[in-house]
């Protein structure tokens, strides 16, 4: 029957504008999804009490009521509420019900009212008329749109104890309120509420009140909604009303096919630390922990060395008046995300849609700083963006003439009381906040594109006597790559590679493929066409259970993924030949006793060098082509990109 309401959502959400889904905040749940959800109940007997709000064609209440007619609960009894305010899909929802309907054992009730006005009104009023007894479980895939400060919403739900930003954790907040001792509740969501300032009185709210149990993920934003278009970092929440906390589930996927769900168990205290004021839900996806974790020295924090960092200042719609395109007489640098890329500051840029400058008066005066060092950090990135911390550092060389500086909004400052940093403390923290160790520690917990000054306040850094010496360091570098930074943060060598078109094709592996499809992952080993071993961490290698002697016949470049504990066997091919069917054997024997997920990857530099080699490539291999290096091809098997299970 889950399969017939499918197909209503599918011809639903292409018959509906996109304007209508954005109003209501309204996109249906796949059919996957809804049944995947409805798996994460623990089985139950006696009466359900089920609340669906935000219903729409009730896929998820289906899901839920299909495992019950299949055996998976034991109720004698289920009554539903299913809340849904647009009427134009309650003959759908009716519908859906209705499939499941027998005498005397289902009860369900459709309403158009507003879920967060009665619900709100249900906890406000104490003892309500039609107030029942809590639910002992809900299923939700609640609206996604703001709630204004001053909006009906908003004073409603403050009168029901509630403060949030957002109609999905409203909708979330008020189904833990209105849940019975125990009570069960998953909700399909944005990741937006596990950081950021606006959604603490939520978290608090929510930690008080429930245990989490169970979190999933979806690597692929585009994924969870792909039939609607919409692009967000989501994921399925459990919670237990009123439940002591103990560890947490953390299980992720792909995609919305659950096909290669991974699943691991962590103590609460790696899901919110207890030492962190503002509550941060972080969500690790191995059991082993981040890089920076295994870093003893990164436990300062940013009141240690004696830096702030805020949010830039200038709010060009409201300093409007004060603003010029270029430079001019009275006027001093504005800095926009746009006057930087590569760790620097271009400025002024001539067309550039922004302003270039403000004018310094007295109605300008207090939001400008003094020339010279400092480290800023983008506060938005594109959701795609392989990166989501990316600093820059302002060197005042770039601004002979300028005594003082303009920072817009969309940037974060360091700075010391509103004045510069030492030069050397600029590069280091500018360095040490662009390792790849530091953006994968950071997606643990920001579930969104915004990088807030609340964020990186948080956060735990080096010494400030080590950010220094990094700094010194970064200054010296001719070109200060990815792999040298993040080597020089870790432990390992300085990685050296012989000029020439192979090796120039491993630098790319390191830098471009490993970053877009291993996050945060650290080189093993990296081969030299001057010298066999160009970089090899033995130990590391050693303790995944491998190894390799001199007469082992190595792949160009392995890198370890610890969020996924893969191991990914790269071949780097401009002369000689890709992962075929004779080199899989050989690779497979070489790593035989890896602990590790063995993933096999041929690496050319275009298209046309892989259509040379295209009859050879290994099946159940992954194929990466350098100059177009956001692609990655799969070859045939039951899985895009992972390690598959030796027969």
């Amino acid at each position: 029957m889950l399969s017939q309401v499918e197909q209503t959502r599918l011809q639903l959400s292409r018959s509906t504008a996109a304007a209508k889904k954005s109003q209501f905040g309204q996109f249906f749940t796949p059919e996957r999804t809804a049944a995947f959800m409805a798996g994460l109940f623990p089985d139950a007997g006696g009466c359900c009490r089920l609340l669906d709000a935000g219903a729409g064609i009730g896929s998820l209440a289906a899901a839920f009521l299909e495992r019950w007619r299949a055996g998976g609960f034991h109720f004698r009894r289920v009554e539903l509420d299913a809340f849904e305010i647009d009427r134009r899909l309650h003959p759908h929802l009716s519908q859906t019900l209705q499939k499941y309907n027998r005498p005397g054992d289902l009860v369900a009730r459709i309403s158009s009212d507003d879920y967060i006005h009665a619900a709100a009104a249900s906890l406000s009023e104490g003892l309500f008329s039609e107030r029942r007894a809590g639910y002992s479980h809900a299923i939700l895939n609640p609206p996604y749109k703001k709630i204004n400060t001053g909006s009906a919403y908003r004073r409603a739900l403050r009168r029901a104890g509630i403060e949030t930003v957002n109609l999905y954790s409203a909708f979330v907040a008020l189904a833990v309120a209105q849940a019975a001792p125990g009570g069960h509740i998953v909700a399909i969501v944005p990741r937006s509420f596990c950081n950021g300032p606006y959604y603490r009185p939520f978290r608090d709210f929510i930690l008080q009140r429930a245990a989490i149990r169970h979190m999933h993920l979806f690597e692929a934003r585009n994924k969870a909604f792909k039939d609607d278009d919409v692009l967000q970092e989501n994921m399925i929440i459990r919670l237990e009303r009123d439940a002591a906390q103990g560890p947490v589930t953390v299980s992720t996927s792909t995609d919305g096919s659950f096909t290669d769900v991974a699943t691991y168990e962590h103590p609460f205290e790696r899901i919110v630390f207890p030492d962190d004021p503002e509550r941060f839900i972080h969500v690790p996806t191995s059991p082993e922990k981040s890089a920076l974790e295994l870093l003893p020295a990164v436990c300062h924090t940013l009141a240690d060395l004696g830096i702030t960092v805020s949010t830039g200042p200038v709010v060009d719609f409201r300093l409007k008046a004060h603003l010029r395109a270029m430079p001019e007489p009275g006027t001093v640098p504005l800095l926009y995300p746009g006057h930087f890329s590569g760790g620097a500051a271009t400025w002024p840029i001539e067309g550039m849609k922004k302003p270039n400058a403000i004018v310094r008066n007295a109605q300008t005066e207090r939001w400008l700083f003094p020339n010279g060092f400092y480290c800023v950090v983008r506060r938005f990135t594109a959701k795609e963006e392989k990166r989501r911390v990316v600093a820059s550092v302002v060197d005042p060389a770039v601004f002979p003439d300028a005594p003082v500086l303009g920072f817009e909004n969309h940037l974060n400052l360091f700075h010391e009381n509103r004045r510069g940093l030492p030069q050397a403390l600029a590069h280091g923290l500018a360095a040490f906040l662009n390792t790849s160790a530091v953006d994968e520690s950071f997606r643990r917990f920001n579930g969104h594109t915004q990088v807030n000054a609340t964020d990186l306040k948080l956060m735990k850094y080096p010494s400030r006597a080590a950010l220094i010496r990094l700094g010194r360091w970064a200054m010296q570098q001719t070109e200060l790559t990815q792999t040298a930074m993040d080597a020089k943060l870790g432990p390992g060598k300085t990685i050296t590679l012989s000029p020439g078109d192979h090796s120039e094709l491993i630098r790319a592996v390191i830098e471009d493929f490993a970053p877009r499809f291993a996050p945060g992952s650290v080189l093993v080993y990296a081969g030299d066409t001057g010298e066999k071993w160009g970089y090899f961490d033995a130990p590391l290698l050693a303790d995944l259970g491998v190894d390799v002697d001199a007469h082992g016949k190595m792949p160009d470049v392995v890198l370890h993924y610890a969020v996924k504990n893969w191991l990914l066997l790269v071949e780097s091919v401009t002369s000689h030949g890709p992962v075929d069917a004779k080199r899989h054997a050989e690779l497979a024997e070489l790593f035989a006793n890896a602990t590790a997920g063995l993933v096999y990857v041929t690496a050319f530099p275009n298209r046309t060098a892989m259509g040379r080699y295209l009859g050879e490539i290994a099946w159940e291999t992954e194929v990466w082509v350098a100059d177009a290096p956001s692609h990655l091809i799969h070859f045939d098997g039951e899985r895009f990109i992972g390690p598959y299970d030796v027969a």
